[in-house]
């Protein structure tokens, strides 16, 4: 072999390790950041866990990257070597922290009873951090031990008693903060029981 070809030969091993080396010191992104979201079913995200009777919306996984949620795209995830219920019990708890960036407005009638809850973010927060486990414990005393909610949007979310309200009135509040997102979920209709979401009804256009 000539000298030139073991200096190129040398170089191309040399180039090959230290692209090893740099593989191999690539790391997840730290538990933090760790997040699961509320996602329309349309954008085919690439994590998507079903939720019980949701026919337009799922779950998916990302990180509370620059300021916002980021999902994960399916090479991402596939990188992490996780189970999804492993991935999910860290960023329901990190979810927790989301709740200083929302802004919650109750909305109530002419005797002072709470009617619904709005829950509104400006970093796309709002689809995670309903899914940790303060989700119930900040409502369940205005709206009961069983209560409905609507997440229209990464940013914004309508939270009803289940019991003495009447629901359906609220369709076009639910299809105009739909229509009006940058990043739409859906306008189907979720019941939280104990920790358990599963999907009941859709609001109808009116």
């Amino acid at each position: 072999m000539s000298p030139l070809a073991q200096v190129y030969g040398s170089l191309l091993v040399y180039v090959m390790l230290g692209s090893v080396r740099l593989f191999a010191q690539a790391a997840p992104p730290p538990e933090p950041e760790w997040r699961i979201a509320f996602e329309a079913s349309f954008f085919r995200p690439g994590v998507q866990v079903s939720v019980t009777d949701a026919k337009k919306t799922l779950l998916t996984a990302g990180v509370y990257k620059e300021g916002e949620f980021a999902a994960f795209n399916k090479k991402e995830w596939e990188g992490f070597s996780m189970a999804w219920d492993a991935f999910a019990k860290v960023a329901r708890t990190n979810a927790a922290r989301d709740w200083d960036a929302q802004e919650i407005r109750l909305r109530r009638d002419r005797r002072d009873v709470v009617l619904y809850a709005e829950i509104l973010s400006r970093n796309g927060t709002t689809g995670c951090c309903v899914l940790s486990d303060e989700f119930g414990s900040r409502f369940s005393e205005t709206m009961g031990e069983v209560f409905l909610f609507a997440i229209p949007s990464r940013y914004q979310c309508f939270v009803f008693p289940k019991l003495g309200g009447n629901v359906s009135a609220y369709s076009e509040m639910v299809h105009s903060a739909y229509r009006a997102s940058a990043h739409p979920i859906s306008v189907e209709l979720f019941e939280w029981e104990k920790g358990e979401i599963r999907a009941v009804g859709l609001f109808e256009r009116p």
